[in-house]
C-alpha cells in the first residue's frame, strides 16, 4: 500500500488521540453502517431517492478499511502488517481455492 495512505492515518490517529477500545467501537460503527447499505442494495430496507445504495456502501467499506488499518498500526510498523497481511491473504486464498469450487 502507498506510504502517503499509512502516513496520513497515522498522523490523523495522532491528532485524535483516542484510544484502541475508541477504534474497536468505531470499527463496530463502519460495519453497522455497511450492513445498513447492503439492507438498501438487496431492497430489504427503503432508500432516499438519487441514493446510490452501492456507492455508499463502498464509502462505507473504505471507512471500516481505514479503522482497521488504523488499528493495525497501532500495533506494529508497516513493513509487519504487511508481511501478516500476505500470510493471511496466503490462508485465505487457501480456503477460497479449496472450499468455494
Amino acid at each position: 500500500m502507498n506510504s502517503e495512505i499509512y502516513s496520513r492515518i497515522l498522523n490523523c490517529s495522532k491528532i485524535a488521540n483516542t484510544t484502541v477500545g475508541d477504534v474497536l467501537l468505531k470499527a463496530q460503527e463502519e460495519l453497522g453502517e455497511i450492513a445498513a447499505e447492503h439492507l438498501k442494495v438487496q431492497g430489504i430496507k427503503p432508500q432516499e431517492p438519487l441514493e446510490n445504495p452501492l456507492v455508499n456502501r463502498l464509502e462505507e467499506s473504505c471507512d471500516l478499511l481505514l479503522v482497521c488499518l488504523d488499528l493495525c498500526l497501532r500495533q506494529a510498523p508497516k513493513e509487519l502488517i504487511e508481511e501478516v497481511l500476505k500470510d493471511k491473504l496466503s490462508k485465505w486464498e487457501g480456503y477460497v481455492l479449496k472450499n468455494m469450487k
